[in-house]
């Protein structure tokens, strides 16, 4: 029942981006004025727009080539890209020019690394493409709802995104050694970093709403539940409601032992609950206001310390649910610990309701699902 997808991009799956003159066999010839107008038509072609904001390949080709450039340059092997795209894609252009030319030496121009790169459409583009759509609709929602994020929140976030990477990667030196080892720049991920807050300044903002206040005692809460499920059958809604009444019964008397004293919650929890919190006595841990589904919501939120619930239905069966711990017991790192897991819960379902309302126009084919007919065959 925990929403626990977490739709926010790694900060550090990031790449810097640098100049498209550092990428290796690409020459940097000076362009004459022909050249110069062959760059800025390719590079201005759109691609995709959302709400009439337009991406052109020139962006979605700067992301992917700095990407590969700066993990290529990674201080740690670790960080390093093996599969090298891009540089292939490259690297195939340069062959090609090699090959007309007897096989001397060639240079290629911004202009032709744009034309191949699209033409040859690996899956890579469609992804970056689809990051952008992302990005966009988060900043444009953002604008509508006059949030910001002040360069402060954004340099605190990647000081502590550096950290997080300092002790999960076992890494040593100052934050600027990180960031080269693992082949990130900071000019990079900033805007990165920055459309990340104001996604979560969004859902806060909603989740407050929703709430009346996501920092108080009552948004929190420690239970355990016992669950009888039931398999519910689409094709057949009168059968489902048969499975629902037998999962009532047997919910009532489990409910009845406990009543009775006969055994505890915990036993019967460990002895018929339906889910793999049996393996925990029912334990469910502890969650913030919205994360269960609505009806487990309302009960769970509404019930006193130690109280059984009465029996309560959910798409997933019939509970029998315990408060074990209230919100005004906790610490306030631990309501913030909660607090942000539920944004990041919500995030993503915020980013799919953007999307699903925005006009959106993506040019760039998607690639080929495993196992399917490629294009062509």
């Amino acid at each position: 029942m925990h929403d626990r997808q977490r739709t926010v991009r790694q900060a550090f799956i990031l790449a810097a981006v640098p100049a498209l003159a550092n990428i290796a066999l690409v020459a940097a010839p000076a362009y004459g004025q022909a050249g110069k107008k062959a760059v800025a038509d390719s590079g201005s072609m759109v691609v995709a727009t959302v709400n009439g904001d337009k991406i052109t390949r020139a962006q979605v080709a700067d992301e992917l080539i700095s990407q590969q450039t700066t993990k290529l340059n990674a201080k740690n092997p670790v960080f390093q890209d093996k599969n090298r795209i891009v540089a292939g894609i490259v690297g195939a252009l340069v062959l090609k020019k090699m090959a007309v030319n007897g096989g001397q030496p060639a240079s290629v121009s911004r202009a032709e690394i744009l034309d191949f790169l699209f033409k040859d459409n690996p899956p890579l583009v469609y992804q970056v493409v689809q990051q952008f759509i992302g990005e966009k609709v988060i900043q444009q929602e953002a604008k509508k709802q006059n949030l910001s994020v002040s360069q402060a929140e954004v340099a605190a976030q990647m000081k502590k995104a550096i950290e997080t990477a300092r002790v999960q990667y076992r890494l040593q030196g100052s934050d600027a050694d990180i960031l080269a080892q693992i082949g990130v720049s900071a000019t990079y991920l900033r805007p990165h970093v920055q459309t990340q807050l104001l996604l979560e300044k969004m859902v806060r903002k909603e989740l407050a709403a929703k709430s009346g206040g996501t920092s108080g005692a009552n948004q929190y809460v420690s239970a355990s539940h016992i669950l009888v499920s039931v398999q519910t059958d689409p094709a057949n809604p009168m059968e489902t409601e048969k499975r629902f009444a037998d999962a009532k019964t047997k919910i009532l008397e489990i409910a009845e032992e406990i009543k009775s004293g006969k055994k505890t919650f915990e036993q019967e929890a460990t002895t018929n609950n339906q889910d793999a919190t049996k393996f925990k006595g029912g334990s469910l841990g502890t969650f913030s206001r919205g994360q269960m589904v609505p009806e487990f919501d309302k009960a769970v939120f509404a019930l006193p310390k130690g109280k059984v619930s009465e029996p309560v239905r959910t798409a997933f069966g019939w509970h029998l649910i315990r408060v074990d711990k209230t919100g005004d017991e906790m610490t306030g790192p631990e309501k913030e610990q909660l607090l942000n897991q539920t944004i990041q819960s919500k995030s993503g379902q915020k980013v799919s309701e953007l999307l699903k309302s925005a006009k959106i126009v993506n040019n760039i084919k998607a690639p080929a699902q495993p196992g399917g007919m490629m294009p062509g065959q």
